[in-house]
């Protein structure tokens, strides 16, 4: 960035104060930090490692030392020479300065001062595999212990909580527990105050944080309802309005705001008067009213009513809420235990195995940093501490940063309308609080600067999304009021485009009824919400696809392609592969970067059960998915048959009795498959878990198999990531293949998954599709957001014990002695607390997906009954209702009713709109109403074209042209054999050519023989043979050949190689020396040591004719070039002994066939030496370095 706005140079240029950068969508916060950092070290004079930049991701980390390496750079080209040799030493400094996430300045705490908190300084951080196994382990002896105490406590605790058939939900519940109270400074002590509230006197219950937070709740209630009966008042006073409700009317509006005066001054008064509001009935309106206006001030008057009613029941008898806190006091303490008995357990078995976890890094690192001499040094040492994405940081983080920080030296960076991580335990109220109490002066020591101007979004997305949070966003809802502080302002220059408008598609998804269909209709009916959308972003894609779009940042118009295009999704689950299918059936590019997936994929899902099936094969559906994948090979047919054999008990018994009571093909079949699982199961009891399902891959051939399969880079992709996965699992203190399949099915049944691994290049052409989390930080030129009909997540709210930060535990109330359920105070203020902060990260979420787009804006959504949706909407106009919204058009649908500039939804929800208050702005949309038989029509207009197209071939004039035409659509090249030849050939290809003559693909894959050697993965970083054997060709190239007596001597000579540069120490490893001193030991090695020449990787050129080479080339007089390289050969009496080095295996089955293709490549060697050289050759061997077998087949 060039140049920079007033208030990016305050930022840049402010000194001896905390700063607080507010920093909107697309504002160049990054582009900020990094020139305060340069100016700091340029101007201030202060080294690079003097700082500490904290950043929420490793790869922001990187990304940020690569900036300010670059940024360094720059200024060392223009810098004068006084000031370059400073530069140079801060490009010096920049490797080990403190650039990283919070966890990994924590363990550089930790490594430091170990000696202050007794732990090991070779601790190692457990990955999530590891710390999930040992916490299982922890909670079965957790719970095994407290059944054998068998305390009334415990007991009750499972009668409450553990579910209706098991234990399981306490077991949750205690997980639950322990890992939310990690994000608090003193877990321990925030847990027993969390309990201590459950036993309040009378006086202490009504000031207790529940009932406070009540009162702030019934405020908005009393709004919304004093709103809905100003409403029915209004038309009881309009002409033709009921004017006999009126008084009635007023009298409630009253009580109302009387209510609302004692809720918002959160004193007892208002919990008094609550009982005594009463409503009257309505007067009999006069004949002369009119029935639609008096219906609908019925209605009004009805919501505002129902409202305030179930506030009335909810708090009508506070000390019957506060006895049921008193009666659970004693179970939420024993509880409380549990989680502590839990917490210290885990850690004793991490400190057994030397291991820590990122919580531990954190609350190890404050417990060292509270001691004043450590925190003095690091205040000493850091001049400046940067804080990127401020807002998703929790109490603790921000705690241990507290400590080292100066009263003026922290620059905090973030956005609270990109705060959208509160699900990992982010704190927003954090960045709140600072924003609320910063002052914006140039003076104060705690100063804020809002960096306000977008440079990503063209002006016409700003202000619709500026127009559309204008409406919704609050403190109520949202956490921050969306004024001319948080708006967004264009910073790129304006441009005359005429498609200024985001666009909102709105699909109705109902389905007709009673109509007569035809086929297309009904397959349209057929399609589920998600593909009716997934359709619809596929047709307007293909619309855009090669159309004009502005880039505002070049100031110029170029076409749109597929990379331009990004689809963004609250969540990816089944949404990303139904859109995948739909575009692939489209001829759309397509490629989508979802969370979870991983363990759904085909090729994941069949190597887990085979891994399942190996551990335990008394498992049916692990069994039959194995039996009818293509690693067993087995058809329905033979599967049914084995059950018919034996219809009653397990799947295994009946595949165990065929196999013993038959003697069919079926039977020997059978067999193989078991003594091959058996085979597997000892082998799994000797290997490392990560190079057994390496093996289980190789032999089988399924790694190849998924290969051919579509999308099969990906599936290839996958497998090795489970490979990966394995081998930190193997590298944990846990091993084993029971333990490994164990700890996948716990991350499964806890609805965990791992993401699917990533193929994609950075340009490759295709539309991505992508959560909108993963889409913070990006841009794009064309957005698509789709899903915004589909339904909120809801279920933080329905657990049995909810949490909160500031409110603590929340238990529902269950007497199995009375039988019955029932919620407590504590959890009912939690859970409308614990919902309105979901909504408002659901409305930040929303936030951040619109602002990622730099030019175009799509908004895609269903819903049922469209036209009842419309008048809902209509009806929305407080921070209440909007709290209520199911979904995100819940929020944008009633924005853009009570946008005066737009209609469409007014006329769509007719009568509904009466009396609304429209909002005049500038902003331009675009509303499509759609639904599924508007793609009806579109798949006639294409079955029609193709129709006219076939017709208009069909019906062409017959002409004297048309003999000649027939001639030149009919001509044939009159060489068409040759056109099939090749002008080049590789002696390798000859081989394979000749044994795919012999061979061909049959049987089933799980042969492990089947598979191509030339491409089989070595189990390290997946190193095909392909590449191993080329290191051994580059090892018998280079390497002396003499009689080595001892593997020591030939590691000697082998180190040479190392030395000399031609081999690196990894290849090194990759080789199998003792296979290369069997060949110099063999009788052929001592032969060729004795030779009196040895020629190495001979290259050679020769021609041949077709015939000669090729079966298909017949009598053509066509050449080809044949192309080769020779192995070694060497001279006895002048004549040539001719070697050729192999590194695969010959299997039994398929041992002929190979030998009879390299009998192929052999002669061509033969031929070469013989033509090109005039030496007679004598002899040809094949030497198999993995068998030591030298074949002779010349």
């Amino acid at each position: 960035m060039s140049k920079w706005t007033p208030e990016q140079r305050q930022a840049i240029d402010s000194r001896g104060q905390n700063l607080l950068l507010s920093a909107a969508a697309g504002s160049g916060k990054t582009a900020v930090l990094v020139q305060r950092v340069i100016d700091l070290i340029i101007k201030d004079r202060i080294d690079i490692d003097r700082l500490l930049i904290v950043t929420f991701t490793q790869a922001a980390a990187a990304e940020m030392r690569e900036r300010i390496n670059k940024a360094i750079f720059e200024e060392l080209q223009k810098a004068p020479v006084e000031i370059q040799k400073d530069l140079r030493r801060q490009l010096t400094l920049l490797s080990r300065a403190s650039i990283s996430t919070i966890h990994s300045f924590c363990r550089e705490v930790l490594k430091k001062y170990f000696f202050l908190i007794d732990i090991d300084p070779n601790f190692r951080v457990g990955d999530e595999s590891e710390s999930a196994i040992i916490k299982m382990g922890v909670m079965e002896e957790l719970i095994e212990s407290e059944y054998e105490s068998g305390q009334p406590e415990f007991l009750e605790l499972v009668e409450m909580f553990g579910g209706n058939k098991s234990d399981q939900g306490l077991l949750e519940l205690i997980r639950q527990a322990y890992e939310f109270i990690q994000s608090q400074p003193d877990p321990e002590a925030w847990l027993k105050e969390s309990v201590s509230h459950f036993k309040l006197s009378p006086e202490d219950f009504a000031h207790s944080p529940w009932l406070q937070e009540l009162g702030r709740q019934s405020v908005l209630q009393l709004e919304a309802a004093r709103d809905m009966l100003q409403k029915a008042l209004r038309i009881s006073e309009g002409p033709g309005g009921p004017a006999e409700y009126r008084d009635t009317i007023r009298d409630e509006i009253l009580q109302v705001e009387q209510l609302m005066e004692g809720a918002a001054a959160q004193g007892e008064s208002f919990y008094e008067q609550l009982p005594s509001l009463s409503f009257k009935s309505l007067k009999r309106a006069g004949k002369d009213t009119d029935k639609y206006l008096k219906e609908k001030a019925q209605r009004w008057r009805g919501e505002g009513k129902k409202l305030l009613e179930k506030l009335r029941n909810a708090l009508q008898d506070l000390e019957q809420y506060r006895q049921d806190l008193e009666y659970l006091y004693p179970y939420m303490e024993y509880l409380c235990g549990l989680v502590l008995k839990f917490s210290a357990s885990y850690q004793q078995k991490k400190k057994e195995k030397n291991l820590l976890d990122f919580n531990d890094l954190e609350h190890l690192a404050l417990r060292v940093l509270k001691q004043q001499e450590v925190a003095g040094e690091y205040r000493k040492k850091y001049e400046y501490i940067f804080v990127d994405e401020y807002q998703d940081s929790n109490q603790l983080q921000d705690c241990i940063l507290s400590t080292i920080c100066r009263p003026n030296n922290r620059f905090l960076v973030g956005d609270i309308k990109q705060s959208i991580y509160r699900f990992r335990n982010a704190d927003p109220s954090l960045f709140l609080d600072k924003y609320t109490t910063y002052s914006r002066g140039e003076d104060e020591a705690h100063r804020r600067i809002d960096l306000g101007r977008n440079f990503r979004s063209r002006a016409h997305i700003l202000a619709g999304i500026n127009y559309l949070f204008t409406y919704i966003m609050s403190r109520e809802l949202g956490e921050i009021d969306y004024d001319h502080q948080a708006r967004l302002y264009p910073g790129l220059g304006k441009d005359a485009s005429e498609d200024a408008d985001i666009q909102l598609i709105l699909v109705d998804k109902s389905k007709e009824e009673g109509a007569d269909k035809d086929d297309l209709l009904e397959e349209l009916e057929e399609l589920n919400a998600i593909a009716l959308e997934a359709r619809i972003a596929a047709s307007r894609i293909r619309e855009l696809l090669g159309s004009m779009i502005y880039d505002a940042r070049k100031g110029e118009y170029r076409q749109i392609a597929y990379r331009d295009i990004v689809i963004l999704m609250r969540a990816t689950r089944r949404w990303a592969s139904e859109f995948m299918e739909v575009f692939r059936a489209q001829g759309i590019q397509v490629y989508t970067d979802s969370s979870g997936g991983y363990f759904e994929a085909v090729e994941v899902d069949l190597i887990l059960k085979l891994l399942q099936l190996i551990d335990n094969r008394r498992q049916d559906i692990p069994l039959l998915s194995v039996m009818r994948s293509p690693i067993g090979a087995f058809d329905i047919a033979e599967l049914t048959q084995i059950r018919l054999s034996y219809p009653q008990g397990h799947y295994y018994e009946a595949v165990e009795n065929y196999r013993q009571n038959f003697n069919d093909e079926l039977s020997h079949r059978i067999n193989l498959f078991l003594e091959q699982l058996e085979s597997w199961r000892e082998r799994s009891r000797l290997m490392p878990i990560d190079e057994f399902i390496y093996k289980l891959l190789m032999e089988t051939g399924y790694y190849y198999y998924v290969a051919a399969m579509p999308g099969g880079k990906q599936r290839q992709a996958n497998l090795e990531v489970l490979v990966n996965r394995a081998r930190q699992f193997q590298d944990s203190s846990i091993k084993g293949l029971f333990n490994f399949t164990r700890f996948i099915e716990n991350i499964k049944s806890s609805s965990s998954d791992l993401d699917l691994a990533r193929v994609l290049g950075e340009n490759d052409d295709v539309v991505r599709i992508m959560s909108i989390h993963k889409s913070k930080g990006l841009e794009f030129p064309v957005v698509i957001v789709a899903g915004l009909g589909k339904g909120f997540n809801r279920a933080d709210t329905r657990g049995r014990v909810l949490f909160h930060p500031r409110l603590g535990m929340g238990p529902l109330l269950v007497r199995s002695d009375l039988r019955i359920k029932r919620d407590t105070i504590a959890r009912i203020a939690m859970q409308y607390r614990i919902q309105v902060e979901n909504l408002s990260e659901e409305m930040r979420i929303l936030y951040v997906a619109m602002t990622r787009a730099q030019s175009k804006l799509i908004l895609l959504g269903s819903v049922n009954n469209l036209p009842g949706q419309a008048e809902k909407w209509c009806q929305i106009s407080n921070p209440y209702e909007l709290i209520r919204a199911q979904n995100y058009l819940d929020w944008i649908g009633p924005a853009l009713a009570h946008h005066a500039g737009i209609d469409t939804l007014r006329k769509l929800a007719g009568e509904g709109s009466d009396g609304m208050i429209l909002h005049e702005d500038d902003s331009s949309w675009q509303i499509e109403l759609l639904d599924r038989y508007h793609l009806q029509a579109e798949e006639r207009e294409k079955s029609q074209l193709k129709q006219e197209f076939k017709q208009r071939l069909e019906e062409y004039p017959g002409s004297n042209e048309l003999p000649d035409l027939i001639k030149r659509l009919d001509w044939n090249y009159p060489y068409p054999g040759a056109v099939k030849l090749p002008s080049k050939l590789s002696v390798s290809q000859l081989k394979q050519s000749g044994l795919e003559e012999r061979e061909g693909m049959q049987g089933p894959i799980s042969s492990s023989a089947q598979v191509g050697s030339e491409q089989t993965p070595d189990h390290d970083s997946l190193l095909t043979s392909l590449e191993k054997g080329t290191l051994m060709h580059l090892l018998m190239q280079h390497l002396e050949f003499k009689p080595y007596q001892s593997l020591e001597e030939l590691e000697q000579a082998m180190e040479e190689l190392l030395h000399r540069g031609i081999l690196t120490p990894s290849e090194l490893g990759f080789l199998d020396k003792g296979a290369v001193l069997a060949f110099f030991q063999s009788s052929l090695g001592q032969r060729a040591i004795q030779a009196s020449h040895i020629y190495r990787e001979m290259a050679f050129n020769r021609v041949a004719s077709a015939g000669e080479i090729m079966p298909q080339g017949g009598e053509l007089e066509e050449e080809l070039l044949i192309q080769g390289v020779i192995d070694l050969y060497f001279l006895e009496g002048g004549e040539a002994v001719l070697v050729d080095y192999k590194t695969d295996r010959l299997q039994p089955f398929n041992r002929q066939e190979r030998i009879e293709s390299y009998r192929i490549q052999l002669e061509q060697y033969r031929k070469a030496i013989e033509e090109i050289k005039g030496i007679k050759v004598k002899e040809g061997y094949l030497y198999f370095f993995s068998q030591g077998e030298a074949l002779r087949l010349l």
